[in-house]
C-alpha cells in the first residue's frame, strides 16, 4: 500500500517535493496520511532538504498550530 505519492505537476510553488493528494470523502479524509499532506506541501520556500538533519533544523520555528484538530 502506497501512502505518499509525489506530485508530478513541475510548475509547484514553494518547494520541489510536494506530495500528491487525492480528494477523498468521508472517513477517508480523516487517515493521518491524508492529514499530514495539507501541512507537508505547506512548509515555507525555505525548507532545506538537503540532510535529515538540516531538514528539522529548518523546521524548527515553523508553526504548524493552523494544522491542530481542536475539539
Amino acid at each position: 500500500m502506497i501512502f505518499f505519492v509525489l506530485s508530478n505537476v513541475s510548475s509547484t510553488r514553494g518547494h520541489q517535493y510536494k506530495l500528491y493528494k487525492k480528494h477523498s470523502t468521508g472517513v477517508h479524509a480523516l487517515f493521518f496520511c491524508e492529514r499530514v499532506i495539507n501541512a507537508w506541501n505547506k512548509l515555507p520556500d525555505d525548507t532545506n532538504f538537503n540532510t535529515l538533519a538540516t531538514f528539522k533544523h529548518s523546521i524548527i520555528n515553523t508553526d504548524f498550530t493552523g494544522f491542530l484538530k481542536r475539539l
